[in-house]
């Protein structure tokens, strides 16, 4: 590999290590750098919506292809979060529901009223299968002026680093 092959590869390695550190802060910040999250309908107790469990944070995984950084997920939500869209009910979430409804209410008709959590859970789970949710957008890796910050901070410290090196070429030639 050429020098500047190899000048171009650390560039991108402390590139892809600033903005995963920097993406990984967005979960803290329940944010997209200076851009809040959508509050959830129903505030919960258990702490934030994306990062309760802490797998959506965790399965974020970034490469290196030649000159591109790409960041990739292996779970199959982790878009609709990222982008905000339409789910469709399934039976199985129906099913999901009811338990958790259940679990809330003893199974008891006339539970307490008051307690949003669990009228969310019925009426979830007596959506018709097939009709829609619309999930509101809570990007946490994309394109922002702080992404295009890091990344010019980064080559700008290379350059700095080049330069120092090519003036002392120069400067203290070898005899």
């Amino acid at each position: 590999m050429s020098r500047p092959d190899r000048i171009m590869q650390r560039i991108l390695k402390d590139v892809r290590f600033a903005l995963d550190a920097a993406f990984d802060r967005n979960f803290e910040r329940k944010a997209f750098f200076d851009r809040k999250w959508p509050a959830r309908k129903i505030p919960e107790k258990r702490g934030s919506l994306l990062i309760r469990s802490g797998a959506l944070r965790r399965s974020l995984h970034s490469t290196i292809q030649g000159t591109k950084i790409t960041w990739k997920s292996y779970l199959p939500y982790a878009r609709v979060h990222n982008e905000g869209g339409k789910i469709r009910v399934t039976a199985k979430m129906k099913r999901f529901f009811w338990f958790k409804w259940y679990q809330h209410t003893g199974g008891r008709k006339n539970a307490p009223k008051g307690k949003e959590i669990t009228v969310f859970y019925k009426n979830m789970a007596t959506k018709r299968t097939g009709s829609t949710i619309q999930m509101p957008k809570r990007t946490f890796i994309g394109t922002h002026p702080q992404v295009h910050r890091i990344i010019r901070k980064t080559f700008h410290h290379h350059l700095k680093h080049i330069d120092q090196y090519l003036k002392n070429q120069f400067e203290n030639p070898k005899k």
